[in-house]
C-alpha cells in the first residue's frame, strides 16, 4: 500500500478539503504544520491539497511557497498554482504563471482562457482560443459566454452554430448573449428550443426576464418550474430588486424555504438600490456570514447616497480586500465628485486591472474631462470595448459630437453601447440627420437604441414622430416610458403625460422617481395645483417614494405660479436634505412676478448662502429685477394718485 492511500494521508487529506471548502485559513494552516511533522511531508498528493486550500483561502503567498516545495509537479499540481494566482494576483502573474509551466493540458488552457473571459478581456481570451491544441466543450462554452457578456449576439450565435458539440451550458449562453444584447424575444425562443429545461435553464430565464424588466414573466417563469433551488427563489428576488418593488422583495425573502449568502446578498441590495441604505445596513449586521460581494454592497450603498466616507468606513473594515471592492470605493468617490481622492485611490491600488481603469476613466468621462480621459486611456495596457465607449461618453460631455464620431470610428470593434452613446451625442447636440443615420447604420439594436432615437425625435421637436416610434416599440422598459412620458410633459401634453402613466403601470412598470418628476412637470406647464398636490402625495403613500430635489423643484414652480409663495417656501422648510440653489431660485422667480420683494430677498440670500459661487450671480441679478419692477409699480401707484388729487 503507498503512503498516499495510508489512513493517516486519507486523514489529512478529507481535512484539507473541508478547509478549503470552508475557506478555514487557520484550522488549513494548523494542518499544514502537521503534515511538515509527519513522514508525509513531502506527498505530492498532500502537497497539491495544501496548493489548493491556500489558493481558495486567497493566501497566494502561501500557496506559492507549497507548491516550490513539491519536489516533482506535476500538471495537476500547476494548474492548482495557476487557479490560485487567478483567485488572488493580478493578470501579469496569471500570465507568467501559464507561461512558466513546462506542461499543459485543456484544463490548464481553459482556466486562462476563463480569467481573461471572467475580466472582460476579449482579445487575449480569442488569442487564447485560437492556440490551443486541443478544445472540449468548456473551451467554447467560456468564449461563448464572454460574447454574450459584451452583448455581441451575432458572434456569439455564430460561434454557437460553429461548435462540434453541445451542452445544456451553451444553450444557455447563448439564451444569455441575446438577453445581453435585449434581443430578449430571442432569447425566449432559445429557451423554447431547448430539448429539456434543467433548473439552471429557468433559472436562467428568469434572469433573462429580469433584465428586460418584466417581474410578471419572471413570476409565471418561477411558478412554472416543476422543481426549484435556492438561486430560482434569489432570481425573483432580484428582479423584484430590480425593479424597485421593495414589498414584494422583503415578502419573496420571508417565504424562501432556504437561504444562502446570494439571497443575503440580494435582498440588501434590493434596499441599497430602493435608497434604504439604513435598511440595507441593518440587513448586512444581520447576516450569518458575508463575503466580498457583501462588503462591496454596502460600499457602493453608500456611494451612491453621495456619502464616500461611510463607504470607506466599511472599505477599511473589510477583512479581506478585492479588486472589486477598491473599485467600488473609488466609484464612491468619484460619483460624489471628490476626484482627487479617487485619483490618490488609484493610485494606492495593489493591482489594476481593466475594471479599475475604466473606473477612472469613468470619473473623468462624467465631468466631461477629455485630457485627463485620453491619458488614463493611452496608459491602459489593454482596452476593452468599454473603455472605448467611456471616451466617446467623454466627448459626449465635453459638447463635441465630431470628436465622438472620430473614436467611433477608430474604436477596432463596436457593439450596442458605443453605437448608441455615439448616435445620441449627434442628437444631443444639435446633429439629427447624422443621429437618424447612425440609428440606420446600426447591425444591431436594443431597447436603449431605440429609446435613445425616441429621444432624439424629441430633441428634434418631433414629438409626434417620437410617440409614432414609441408605440411600434416591442419590450418596453420602464426608462422608455419615463422617456416618452418626461417628453410629453415638457411639451405641455397633459392628457398623453396622464394616458402613459396609466398604460406604464398596466404593462406591468412601477412608476420611479422619474415618472413623478414627468407627472408633476407636466402639471406645472398646464397650472394644474390641485392635481400636483395629489401626485406628490400618491408618490410617497401609494408607492413609498422618498420626494427627490427635482419632485420639489417642480412643487415650488407649480405653487410660485399659482400664488402661494407663502406655501411654496413652507415646502422648502420642510424639505428632509439641505435645499439645493436651484430650489430656491425657483422661488424667487416667482416672487419677481408677483413682486413679493421681502420674501424674494430672504430666497435671494438662501440661494446664495447655498453656493457661495452664485455671489454676484443669478440670485443677485433676479433680485435687482424684483426691486426695478417693484420700484416701476411704485412710482406708477404714486402717479396714479397724484392724478387723483388733483
Amino acid at each position: 500500500m503507498s503512503q498516499r492511500f495510508s489512513p493517516q494521508v486519507d486523514a489529512f487529506a478529507r481535512a484539507l478539503k473541508s478547509c478549503a471548502l470552508a475557506r478555514d485559513l487557520s484550522k488549513g494552516k494548523k494542518l499544514h504544520s502537521q503534515i511538515l511533522a509527519s513522514p508525509h511531508s513531502y506527498d505530492r498528493y498532500l502537497g497539491n491539497l495544501l496548493v489548493d486550500m491556500y489558493g481558495k483561502c486567497g493566501c497566494l503567498e502561501n500557496a506559492r511557497s507549497t507548491f516550490d516545495a513539491i519536489v516533482d509537479p506535476n500538471v495537476y499540481s500547476w494548474n492548482l498554482i495557476l487557479g490560485a494566482y487567478i483567485q488572488c494576483g493580478g493578470f501579469a502573474d496569471v500570465a507568467g504563471c501559464f507561461d512558466s509551466m513546462p506542461k499543459r493540458d485543456v484544463v490548464s488552457w481553459n482556466a486562462i482562457l476563463a480569467a481573461y473571459t471572467a475580466n472582460g478581456h476579449l482579445q487575449d481570451a480569442i488569442r487564447v482560443f485560437e492556440g490551443m491544441p486541443q478544445r472540449d466543450v468548456v473551451s467554447w462554452n467560456s468564449l461563448l459566454n464572454l460574447y454574450g457578456q459584451n452583448g455581441d449576439a451575432v458572434l456569439a450565435k455564430s460561434m454557437y452554430d460553429s461548435m462540434p458539440e453541445r451542452d445544456i451550458i451553451s444553450m444557455n449562453a447563448m439564451g444569455q448573449a441575446y438577453a445581453q444584447a435585449g434581443h430578449y424575444n430571442s432569447a425566449k425562443d432559445a429557451f423554447d428550443r431547448m430539448p429539456h429545461h434543467s433548473v439552471v435553464s429557468w433559472n436562467a430565464m428568469i434572469k433573462v426576464y429580469t433584465m428586460a424588466g418584466d417581474t410578471t414573466m419572471a413570476l409565471q417563469a418561477f411558478n412554472d418550474m416543476k422543481q426549484r433551488d435556492v438561486l430560482s427563489w434569489t432570481a425573483l428576488l432580484s428582479a423584484y430588486a430590480l425593479a424597485g418593488h421593495l414589498e414584494e422583495s422583503r415578502s419573496l425573502f420571508e417565504k424562501m424555504p432556504q437561504r444562502d449568502l446570494v439571497s443575503w446578498n440580494a435582498i440588501a441590495q434590493a434596499h441599497a438600490l430602493g435608497g434604504q441604505v439604513e435598511r440595507a445596513t441593518r440587513i448586512f449586521s444581520d447576516m450569518p456570514d458575508r463575503d466580498a460581494i457583501s462588503w462591496t454592497a454596502i460600499i457602493q450603498a453608500y456611494g451612491r447616497t453621495g456619502s464616500p466616507d461611510r463607504s470607506k468606513h466599511y472599505f477599511d473594515s473589510m477583512p479581506r480586500k478585492d479588486i472589486l471592492s477598491w473599485v467600488a470605493l473609488l466609484q464612491a468617490y468619484s460619483q460624489a465628485g471628490v476626484l482627487d481622492t479617487a485619483s490618490r485611490l488609484f493610485e494606492l491600488m495593489p493591482v489594476k486591472d481593466g475594471a479599475a481603469h475604466n473606473a477612472m476613466l469613468q470619473a473623468y468621462a462624467n465631468t466631461g474631462n477629455l485630457e485627463d480621459t485620453r491619458r488614463i486611456f493611452h496608459a491602459m495596457p489593454q482596452r476593452d470595448i468599454v473603455a472605448w465607449n467611456l471616451v466617446i461618453q467623454a466627448y459626449s460631455q465635453s459638447g463635441s459630437a465630431p470628436g465622438a464620431q472620430m473614436v467611433h470610428e477608430k474604436m477596432p470593434a463596436w457593439d450596442v453601447v458605443s453605437w448608441t452613446c455615439t448616435m445620441a451625442t449627434h442628437a444631443q447636440y444639435g446633429r439629427f440627420q447624422d443621429a437618424k443615420g447612425m440609428f440606420e447604420e446600426m447591425p444591431e439594436r436594443n431597447i436603449v437604441s431605440w429609446t435613445a432615437m425616441i429621444h432624439a425625435y424629441v430633441q428634434a421637436g418631433n414629438v409626434h414622430q417620437a410617440r409614432a416610434m414609441f408605440d411600434d416599440l416591442q419590450g418596453k422598459d420602464s426608462i422608455s416610458w419615463n422617456t416618452m412620458i418626461q417628453s410629453c410633459a415638457a411639451n405641455g401634453q397633459w392628457e398623453s403625460v396622464l394616458e402613459l402613466s396609466h398604460l406604464m403601470v398596466l404593462d406591468g412598470h412601477r412608476p420611479n422617481e422619474l415618472t413623478f418628476v414627468g407627472i408633476l412637470t407636466g402639471c406645472s406647464h398646464v397650472g394644474m395645483l390641485e392635481e400636483s398636490r395629489s401626485h406628490f402625495l400618491a408618490m410617497q403613500d401609494a408607492y413609498g417614494l422618498a420626494p427627490i430635489v427635482d419632485h420639489y423643484c417642480c412643487m415650488v414652480d407649480i405653487l410660485g405660479r399659482a400664488k402661494q409663495l407663502k406655501e411654496a417656501e413652507e415646502l422648502i422648510d420642510t424639505m428632509p436634505c439641505i435645499p439645493y440653489p436651484v430650489v430656491w431660485t425657483i422661488l424667487l422667480g416667482a416672487c419677481r412676478i408677483h413682486g413679493d420683494v421681502v420674501r424674494a430677498a430672504r430666497a435671494a440670500d438662501m440661494a446664495v448662502a447655498m453656493d457661495a459661487s452664485q455671489e454676484e450671480s443669478a440670485p443677485y441679478i433676479l433680485m435687482s429685477s424684483v426691486y426695478a419692477e417693484a420700484g416701476r409699480k411704485a412710482m406708477s401707484l404714486a402717479r396714479s394718485r397724484e392724478k387723483e388729487a388733483s
